[in-house]
């Protein structure tokens, strides 16, 4: 398996905590736990996908866009999350505000799966992916935890436009001209 798969595995375990915390009744410390470990494992998502792909994007001048584009993602989630913190876990607002974080989850992670890795793939060496950047996604698993989730076609169809890689780096590499 690569980073790819990995990522992706994440992403599937994300979302089926995320929709059992939406499952849980509002009263039950259930919900509470639940939402305690999908915090927690978030956290530890975008820790591990920054050191490990974005980092070794952001090597790259071309690949630039691709990075920033995650990483915002990884910031719009942060902010969403932070924003829950100012309601009762109990209320119809969070669990609404909740609702939001979900879509924005599945969002991001369409984006990341069907554009960006695609993209990285196109701009990373095979040696990157299948050797360095998987090596040290493992690491990190064994400081933080195991994905144990099935991955899954969230996506099918949902195809966006990715922001263009900008022509005056790319021309400006070599090989590239």
């Amino acid at each position: 398996m690569n980073i790819y798969h990995y990522l992706k595995q994440d992403h599937a375990r994300l979302r089926s905590l995320a929709n059992r915390i939406l499952d849980a009744p509002p009263e039950s410390p259930l919900r509470y736990k639940l939402f305690m470990k999908f915090k927690a494992a978030i956290r530890s998502h975008a820790d591990i996908e920054a050191r490990t792909l974005y980092t070794t994007l952001l090597r790259i001048p071309r690949a630039h866009p691709v990075a920033r584009e995650g990483i915002e993602g990884q910031r719009r989630m942060a902010e969403a999350l932070g924003e829950l913190e100012h309601y009762p876990l109990k209320s119809d607002k969070w669990t609404l505000q909740f609702s939001r974080i979900r879509e924005l989850l599945e969002e991001q992670q369409c984006e990341e799966e069907e554009l960006l890795y695609p993209a990285a793939q196109r701009l990373l060496t095979q040696a990157d992916v299948v050797g360095q950047m998987t090596d040290q996604y493992r690491e990190s698993l064994t400081r933080h935890r195991q994905p144990d989730t099935e991955v899954t076609n969230l996506c099918a169809g949902k195809h966006r436009p990715f922001p263009p890689v900008d022509s005056r780096i790319e021309e400006s590499l070599p090989g590239t001209a």
